[in-house]
């Protein structure tokens, strides 16, 4: 996301927001050793979905009992997250499926969906957003970069979220 930025190498910043994942997730109640990060190339998936496809398909393989995969919509506005729906809908396997849209920043009204509150509404949500401080602005450097906006943070923080169903 940043990649004209001197003060922040690739390396410098996958360790700061693999840091601000484990955060958020403990303040979540998800421990660190619950967490995987399968370490593929930012802004790069739709051109290795075969790479991406093998990486969480191992990941999933791994869970014992799996019962639910939540990811990405496939009509996401972004291109690794559409990567990631399409190799989550190759999955092999009986898990139940739910996806969510990120962007574009708005609630997605199509279709049938599961409302989940946000425990804590908007004052949580936000501070768990606002841990993510490599995405708001903490990378000045880099003038293409990329830093959530103003509204789009206030789009991000509504107090329910939405899951459509996923295909298998």
């Amino acid at each position: 996301s940043h990649r004209g930025s001197r003060q922040w190498p690739r390396a410098r910043l996958v360790a700061a927001r693999q840091r601000e994942s484990l955060h958020a997730l403990r303040r979540l109640g998800i421990v660190a050793g619950d967490v995987s990060f399968l370490n593929l190339p930012d802004g790069q998936l739709p051109s290795i979905p075969g790479r991406c496809y093998r990486a969480l398909r191992r990941q999933v393989a791994r869970c014992r009992d799996l019962d639910l995969i939540v990811g990405p919509a496939c009509d996401d506005d972004h291109p690794d997250h559409r990567a990631v729906a399409a190799a989550v809908a190759r999955c092999p396997g009986g898990a139940g499926r739910l996806t969510y849209r990120v962007w574009p920043p708005r609630p997605d009204r199509s279709g049938p969906a599961w409302r989940i509150a946000v425990p804590g509404g908007v004052p949580v949500k936000r501070s768990l957003i606002r841990v993510y401080r490599t995405q708001l602005g903490a990378v000045s450097d880099d003038p293409a970069g990329f830093t959530i906006a103003r509204h789009e943070l206030a789009a991000f923080a509504r107090p329910v979220e939405r899951y459509r169903p996923g295909s298998r």
